[in-house]
């Protein structure tokens, strides 16, 4: 009998260690993002003294995801992508005239088993 395990492999950037990322002059925001199991995904970070603007983005930047979060707050929301079909996204964080962007990449990959029988 064959089965088929369709696995969703999600790359975010180089690894899955955890990420931190900074922007141009972003001064001392440091947004953090961690794997969880499967295709989820933690973000935190500290809204020091603007309004922050989350968003994810496909590849023809569309926005799929649109948040604003109030300023002196600490930020902490986990991200499910395992709706997301296969292809290249971008997560934002954007402060004023700061902005920061992570490239993201889901793919889907479907692994074959194949075991022996007895008659």
């Amino acid at each position: 009998m064959k089965k088929v395990i369709l696995s969703l492999a999600i790359i975010v950037g180089v690894s899955f260690a955890a990420e931190s990322f900074a922007g141009e002059g972003s001064g001392d925001k440091e947004i953090k993002l961690f794997p969880l199991k499967d295709a989820r995904f933690r973000l935190a970070f500290s809204s020091p003294d603007q309004r922050s603007l989350i968003s994810i983005k496909d590849e023809s930047g569309r926005i799929l995801y649109n948040e604003t979060v109030a300023r002196n707050i600490r930020y902490l929301k986990i991200f499910d992508f395992s709706t997301l079909g296969d292809g290249k996204y971008t997560l934002e964080v954007s402060s004023g005239k700061n902005k920061i962007s992570k490239p993201f990449e889901v793919q889907t990959s479907t692994t074959r088993f194949i075991t022996a029988t007895t008659d």
